[in-house]
């Protein structure tokens, strides 16, 4: 039992010095956007090794910003492709004949089985994985205008995950040749094939090098892992995923509140005064109530509704959630979340898909992101089409001894990236 004698206490400004007022009065703590930075160069070198830098690609596909400018340039690679022209030496008829063979291979419902559009989609996969790997098919034809010539049936794609992860290839000729790349046997489980592939005396099926289509901006021959957009976008998604859980927890607490107990002060002096007295235990029960509350390990809690004595409505206890305001913070989040999703963007290219969520921009700017894009685009489909004119294509009339000169030898070209509008050939 306590009393407390309302209008007796008179409150004077502090004359003492105590340890409080010692203390610094400002702010001294941080939210540690530094220490992320720090994080990211530690997760850095194990996320994009050799051995897990693939799943840590398909963690990025996750998020809606970095899975939407790649998914987007594909379709611009996927849509070049699914029209397609072949140009030839006009004034050759061997050159004509080839152009025809090309175009049987390609629209010959029996004969291939892929078609152009499907190749580049997971051709462009060479930006995430730095390689994309397609094993070429051959069959001869029984029948029809090219009876007994080999024809390309398909182009399959080969998963690098199904590859050896610390030696996917077999270098020889002393370094200067690879001779074929190593799949690992655990990716044919379960498959009816398995039992008759030529699996080597290391657990490897081997796939010899002119069976592959290679698929990269590497320069290098001996080395077919070129750069991977994923990689220079990697340090921008690691860290916007970090402040998003910061966010993330933010905002929970904003919801929830922080509780604030309004506790009579007699019952603070007492329990300050001897910490073994029940007043001490009842604050010290309370204040793990009020952190149950917060970290949301509890629900209720049970208060004395006993009202301040003369008055009917005020009640010595009080419990009050406090909303998270933020006017203390020197930073912005969603404004750090933001940066982070620019930068993404740029690293495809593809900062025209951001122009109209922040109100635009002008005419010209948005021109000249697309133009950006456009180009990125466009790479690529050079990059693709170079495998079809400088592997593909060759072998194929190597392999029926076709021979033909360089002038005569047709180029497949995929279809334009950005087709000319209506309007802009009519102003032409």
């Amino acid at each position: 039992v306590y009393k407390r004698q309302v209008g007796e206490v008179k409150v004077s400004p502090p004359t003492s010095t105590t340890t409080e007022q010692r203390a610094s009065k400002r702010r001294i703590g941080t939210s540690g956007i530094q220490l992320l930075k720090d994080q990211i160069e530690w997760l850095k070198p194990f996320e994009l090794s050799a051995s897990q830098r693939l799943i840590t690609y398909e963690r990025m596909m996750l998020d809606p910003d970095v899975s939407t400018p790649y998914n987007k340039t594909k379709e611009m690679i996927e849509q070049a492709f699914s029209s397609y022209e072949i140009k030839y030496n006009k004034h050759s008829d061997a050159s004509k004949q080839a152009r025809d063979f090309m175009k049987w291979n390609i629209e010959a419902s029996f004969n291939m089985t892929t078609s152009p559009r499907s190749v580049a989609a997971h051709a462009y996969s060479f930006a995430k994985g730095r390689l994309a790997i397609s094993e070429k098919e051959y069959e001869k034809s029984s029948s029809g205008d090219w009876k007994g010539f080999w024809g390309l049936k398909g182009l399959y794609p080969v998963a690098l995950s199904t590859l050896d992860a610390s030696n996917p290839f077999k270098i020889d000729d002393k370094g200067r040749k690879i001779s074929y790349a190593r799949q690992r046997t655990a990716a044919f489980k379960e498959n009816i094939f398995a039992g008759v592939l030529p699996v080597t005396k290391d657990g490897f099926v081997n796939i010899d090098r002119n069976k592959l289509a290679l698929f990269t901006d590497s320069p290098d021959p001996i080395n077919p892992f070129g750069i991977s957009v994923f990689d220079g976008i990697y340090e921008e998604w690691r860290f916007k995923t970090l402040v998003k859980e910061i966010l993330l927890t933010g905002v929970a607490k904003d919801l929830a509140g922080t509780p604030i107990f309004y506790v009579p002060s007699i019952i603070m002096e007492e329990a300050e005064a001897d910490p073994n007295s029940w007043q001490a235990t009842f604050l010290k029960d309370l204040d793990n109530q009020a952190a149950n509350l917060h970290n949301g390990d509890q629900t209720y809690i049970r208060l004395p509704s006993d009202p301040h004595q003369g008055t009917t409505s005020l009640r010595e206890f009080e419990v009050k959630f406090l909303g998270i305001e933020g006017n203390g913070k020197g930073f912005d989040l969603v404004a750090i979340l933001e940066q982070s999703k620019k930068a993404i963007y740029n690293g495809f290219g593809a900062a025209n898909l951001l122009a109209g969520e922040n109100g635009g921009g002008s005419y010209n700017l948005i021109e000249g992101q697309n133009s950006n894009h456009a180009f990125t685009v466009k790479r690529n489909v050079t990059l693709i089409e170079e495998v079809w004119n400088k592997d593909i294509w060759p072998q194929l009339f190597r392999l029926n001894e076709w021979n033909l000169s360089p002038d005569d030898m047709p180029k497949f070209k995929a279809g334009p990236v950005s087709p000319v509008s209506m309007d802009e050939a009519g102003k032409f």
